[in-house]
């Protein structure tokens, strides 16, 4: 059986890389405290994690 040559579209590794490299660029030269900031200032507009909190808010109330 022959392998099958496809190109991809998407490659997800190669992203994932890009997105690492672009973080460690943007912090490397920061405390922990710059580092803290950084680091809420990028979730507290990140929808995912957004939702993730309103879930525990919820959870919360109900136990």
């Amino acid at each position: 059986m022959e392998p099958i040559n496809q190109t991809k579209e998407f490659d997800c590794v190669k992203m994932m890389r890009d997105i690492r490299d672009k973080i460690d660029a943007e912090t490397a030269d920061m405390t922990y405290k710059d580092l803290r900031v950084y680091l809420d200032k990028q979730l507290k507009h990140n929808v995912f994690w957004q939702r993730i909190i309103r879930r525990q808010k919820i959870n919360n109330y109900v136990s």
